[in-house]
């Protein structure tokens, strides 16, 4: 006989099947590649500017993680194909007393009486992350990349940090002896754009790290709601019936605000430094200080 689920035991029958980890792990693989492939295509429509250029890669990048994490609801088996599965098996039994159930990955052999509930999450019986899923074929064709962009060629000149400290403009030193730097100094904005570059590849690795530590909460919160809405678990009184994306953004926005806050700080420093640069290579081979 199928059980009624409260939502610490659907979530946790969920990360029991799941590794969830791994899953967040490929889809920011993913996410990473499509912004490098944003960048590259507003590169090559005539978008040139690093201060506009990469914001957009960013929020782009932003918008395919929840594409992405609605293909993996589909693939545990949260879709409109489930919620017709669960009405016809409804329309197929005696009065229920309009209560939905979910089995989830029960173990255990052949009961008797079929439960006519949702036949829950799809994925292999050996347990433990789904290791004989039969959506494995499906997942595999997902080609999650890691791109970078191409280093430029070496003839343009290297990056000295020696010579950021002179100045072709003779801002002396003061009396005491300390060194006055001038924000219109290029040796400034160089070390400035060097240091939001290290800023915002920082901000990208770290986010990764925490969406990955945080993976069993977000795609908890994504599968129960998207459960809710769809109508394969009935909400309990009380029970706040939120959409599933409004979970994710609530869990995400705050490492997406600080890429798209180093993206914007790092493409204004460079812009500033170096107007001629399209990449961020570019500000260390074509715009050295002099």
């Amino acid at each position: 006989m199928a059980e009624n689920l409260t939502e610490p035991k659907f979530k946790q029958r969920l990360l029991s099947k799941y590794f969830v980890r791994l899953h967040m792990l490929l889809i920011l693989g993913a996410v990473g590649f499509s912004g490098v492939i944003s960048s590259k295509l507003l590169l090559m429509v005539g978008l040139h500017s690093l201060m506009i250029r990469y914001p957009i890669a960013v929020m782009t990048a932003y918008g395919v993680f929840f594409i992405l994490i609605r293909l993996w609801l589909w693939y545990i088996g949260i879709s409109p194909r489930a919620r017709e599965q669960l009405s016809s098996s409804r329309s197929g039994r005696s009065g229920s007393g309009g209560v939905v159930s979910l089995d989830i990955g029960s173990s255990g052999g052949g009961g008797g009486g079929g439960s006519s509930g949702w036949s829950g999450f799809r994925g292999g019986s050996s347990g433990g992350g789904g290791a004989s899923d039969n959506w494995s074929d499906a997942a595999t064709k997902v080609n999650f990349l890691a791109a970078s962009d191409p280093g430029p060629s070496a003839g343009g000149g290297s990056f000295n940090p020696g010579s950021l400290g002179s100045s072709s403009s003779g801002g002396g030193k003061s009396s005491g002896g300390g060194v006055d730097l001038d924000l219109g100094d290029d040796g400034f904005w160089a070390i400035l754009a060097l240091v939001l570059l290290i800023v915002l590849i920082l901000g990208i690795f770290g986010s990764a790290v925490f969406l990955i530590y945080q993976a069993p909460a977000i795609f908890g919160e994504a599968a129960f709601h998207a459960a809710l809405a769809s109508g394969l678990i009935k909400a309990s009184k009380g029970m706040d019936n939120e959409d599933w994306k409004g979970s994710v953004f609530k869990a995400t926005w705050i490492p997406f605000a600080v890429i798209l806050s180093a993206a914007i700080a790092f493409g204004w420093a460079a812009h500033r430094y170096c107007p001629a640069a399209t990449k961020a290579t570019d500000i260390f081979v074509k715009c050295n200080p002099n």
